[in-house]
């Protein structure tokens, strides 16, 4: 029983019975916190990186099919009457692409903005 309580002691298994699984999880645990905590934030930062990156690419694919749809309409204007560049530049002051969720919106903001001027 006294080397049972040294083992103890120790953090060592016993030898009275068998350790159990979760048993050796627990002393490998707490012998090893620190490599397991910086591991677990390396992986939590991980997560939040990957989440954060997704959202950019999203809003950025969203930003270049507004754009494209922009270019669109401009080019369908153009063969119906000369525009000229600081007109259509004029249009990036009061237009967020980032805020409109569609294609049409992009088209109606740009025939909106043709009409006014």
């Amino acid at each position: 029983m006294a080397r049972d309580l040294e083992r103890f002691l120790a953090g060592e298994p016993w030898s009275g019975s068998p350790p159990s699984p979760s048993y050796r999880m627990r002393k490998i645990a707490t012998r090893h916190r620190w490599a397991l905590g910086g591991s677990g934030l390396f992986v939590a930062l991980s997560i939040t990186a990957v989440i954060w990156m997704s959202v950019a690419l999203r809003q950025q694919m969203r930003a270049n099919s507004n754009a494209a749809a922009l270019r669109d309409v401009e080019h369908a204007s153009s063969g119906r009457q000369k525009t000229s560049k600081p007109r259509c530049l004029g249009l990036f002051t009061w237009f967020r692409p980032l805020h409109t969720s569609s294609r049409e919106g992009v088209v109606q903001a740009a025939e909106t903005a043709s009409r006014d001027n």
